[in-house]
């Protein structure tokens, strides 16, 4: 059994920029207790799988390859970054803002792999977005705001398959990492 999930990638660029941004950020008090992603993590998801069977991960790959032949590019437009859930936040989040397209692939892939999933991910419209920290004591929103940062609208016309392997750090069990290992990249058609 494997822990599966679906993301779009980012261009390398942006990553970089978004790096550079959240530089400052990382030594600012108010988050001196969060778990910042690894840049090589950052990632849009699309879709949490949760466990899948390994006898149906070949058959699943196969759909998807015909199901992502069939998707078109579209662009994601960004909105910032953002302390996120209300109030008393857990996450910081580089958020983009709704898009039909997204909304779209997100239903139609809950639809397509519901036979190969036990995903309980709540059927609620996603927003895209990407995680770019934990925290492990929340924030007060209402008294603080990062500064603002842009990014070109993005050209989403791939997606990948990745699995996901909790591993604790060398020497040290307390601090387990999640490991991303790319399964494979579906190209969007042309």
């Amino acid at each position: 059994m494997k822990r599966l999930f679906l993301a779009l990638p980012l261009p390398p660029e942006e990553i970089r920029r978004l790096d550079a941004f959240l530089t400052p950020y990382r030594s600012d008090p108010h988050f001196k207790d969060a778990k910042w992603v690894e840049l090589q993590n950052f990632h849009v998801t699309t879709l949490f799988l949760g466990n899948v069977q390994d006898m149906m991960i070949s058959e699943m790959r196969q759909i998807l390859r015909g199901f992502f032949a069939q998707i078109h590019p579209f662009d994601l437009q960004f909105e910032g970054v953002f302390l996120f859930p209300g109030k008393f936040p857990k996450m910081i989040w580089a958020r983009f803002h709704k898009s039909f397209p997204f909304t779209e692939l997100h239903a139609e892939l809950r639809k397509y792999l519901s036979p190969y999933t036990e995903s309980t991910e709540d059927k609620k419209e996603q927003l895209p977005h990407l995680t770019l920290a934990r925290l492990k004591n929340p924030v007060d929103s209402a008294r603080f705001a990062f500064k603002s940062f842009k990014m070109p609208p993005l050209e989403m016309k791939e997606c990948h398959l990745y699995e996901s392997e909790l591993t604790a750090l060398e020497g040290e069990l307390q601090k387990i990492s999640p490991v991303y290992t790319l399964i494979e990249n579906f190209s969007f058609a042309v």
